[in-house]
């Protein structure tokens, strides 16, 4: 059939005509007037599905968040990925959205500051990577990169490692109790000042909050907050302003004091005790004494020994015709000998004692202190150039 007896037959004017009228019926149509239902040749197709109508009637935008939150990646996890692949911008990013999270104990938050410092060298920031590379030596000080960066990411890091070489103070947190063991005492060193708040919480039975203080040189808590804690070990914390944890510390109970003696005896025991502790001191300045005295006859000897001396060489012991000079001047030799005997002995027994006044002060210093103060480093530093050739030094004064 030709398309022209096809146009001719009835069915096929009838769908033209209807395909000619639809769009004039749809204008024509009120705007009250509800529109055409498409009717499906499936049958499925006209049925809602199972799930359909509880999740357009029971879904929440929060529900949606938190399951979004859940399948979120760990933005550390994505930053050592982004290590790996060598994306450096990419590292920079997660680990700051790392950072910022919080709620990250010392390990981690050492890690972050390392890929950090790495992220900025890259990127060519020195002084950000130098001060990340600080942060990760304060938290780790045995961590050695010189070996894994390249030199031109070494750089930052080997000017932060010089800078704690030469640093007179490190990252520490003291926790003790007071002399009644019922408050805490609490000394904080802090040079970059990485930590803002300090956490003070009980550890069993259940971890409850303390205590939660501004950070300081030196901090108390007081009897009154630790008393519903009593016999419970304590957790102290350094928090930096995203809650990571920089240092931690536990503390446990007081032992329970130990009987008094009765007064008669600890006055007895008290003079012993004072007079072993002026011993020492007293010690040294005996010796001192005693080298004085014998470097001065010794002294006082040797003049007298170089002016009997000076008389035997002299004219009135080569007189003619009386003799030789051991007949003319044998008194002068004798006490000329004498002299030189009691200088020896006085410079002997004066460098002697002095040698022991110095010998037993600073045996008396070793025991008069209890703990030597802590090692402050060099005053200078030096070592190898992370560039190619050269020596490098830091020093602080």
């Amino acid at each position: 059939m030709t398309a022209r007896a096809l146009l001719r037959s009835a069915p096929a004017r009838f769908a033209l005509a209807t395909l000619a009228l639809g769009p004039l019926r749809a204008v024509a149509a009120p705007p009250s007037a509800p529109a055409p239902h498409a009717v499906s040749s499936s049958p499925a197709s006209m049925r809602p599905s199972a799930g359909a109508r509880p999740a357009a009637a029971g879904a929440r935008p929060a529900d949606a968040e938190a399951a979004a939150g859940a399948t979120a990646p760990d933005p550390l996890e994505a930053a050592e990925r982004a290590y790996e692949k060598v994306d450096f911008a990419t590292q920079l990013e997660q680990a700051t959205r790392a950072l910022e999270a919080g709620h990250r104990d010392p390990a981690t938050l050492a890690n972050i500051y390392r890929l950090l410092g790495i992220a900025h060298a890259a990127l060519g920031s020195s002084d950000a990577a130098k001060q990340a590379f600080m942060r990760l030596l304060a938290l780790d000080p045995a961590v050695a990169l010189e070996h894994v960066l390249s030199p031109r990411l070494r750089t930052p890091y080997m000017e932060a490692r010089g800078f704690w070489d030469v640093s007179r103070s490190r990252l520490a947190l003291g926790v003790d109790w007071d002399a009644t063991g019922h408050a805490l005492e609490l000394t904080l060193s802090d040079p970059l000042q990485m930590g803002h708040r300090v956490r003070v919480t009980s550890v069993a039975p259940e971890a409850r909050e303390v205590a939660m203080l501004s950070a300081a040189p030196r901090l108390n808590v007081d009897a009154g907050a630790l008393e519903p804690h009593a016999g419970t070990p304590l957790r102290v914390e350094l928090l930096d302003p995203y809650d990571n944890v920089v240092l931690a510390r536990v503390i446990t109970p007081p032992p329970a004091p130990e009987p008094r003696a009765g007064g008669s005896q600890r006055a007895a025991t008290e003079p012993a005790t004072s007079n072993e502790e002026s011993a020492p001191s007293a010690l040294p300045l005996v010796f001192g004494g005693g080298a004085l005295l014998g470097l001065g006859v010794g002294v006082t000897a040797h003049i007298i020994r170089e002016n009997r001396a000076q008389e035997w060489n002299g004219v009135s012991c080569e007189q003619s015709d009386l003799g030789s000079r051991a007949q003319q001047c044998a008194t002068v030799d004798d006490r000329r000998r004498s002299a030189q005997t009691i200088a020896i002995i006085g410079y002997a027994t004066g460098g002697a004692l002095l040698t022991a006044s110095v010998v037993s002060y600073l045996l008396g210093s070793d025991r008069g202190y209890e703990a030597e103060p802590p090692d402050r480093g060099p005053a200078l530093a030096c070592g190898l150039s992370p560039h190619a050739w050269g020596l490098s030094c830091n020093g602080a004064w």
